[in-house]
């Protein structure tokens, strides 16, 4: 999942971000990220202002474990990788 989530970020417009027509910051971004599936319909991932990165419901790892390739590769491009894995419970241990 890591290895492909690195391969959307190395391949050129295999992320793109969905346009707005406010300037006003949005509570919600969205992004279409490449499937390797079907070249013909991206995955939809949304991105929050609070850190939670969702996919869409045709994509069977994130249905299965809330997480997958799509979405770890758009909360790094957005610089909220943390903050995503910290709403999953995946951040580092306190403590150790």
């Amino acid at each position: 999942m890591f290895a492909e989530a690195g391969q959307l970020l190395g391949c050129p417009n295999s992320l793109v971000q969905s346009p707005t027509f406010t300037i006003e910051a949005r509570k919600e971004d969205l992004w279409f990220v490449a499937s390797k599936e079907d070249a013909n319909k991206p995955h939809s991932v949304k991105v929050s202002d609070t850190g939670r990165v969702t996919c869409d419901e045709s994509c069977v790892r994130w249905a299965r474990h809330n997480i997958c390739s799509h979405t770890v590769a758009v909360a790094e491009k957005v610089e909220m990788l943390s903050k995503y894995f910290n709403g999953l419970g995946i951040g580092e241990r306190q403590g150790r």
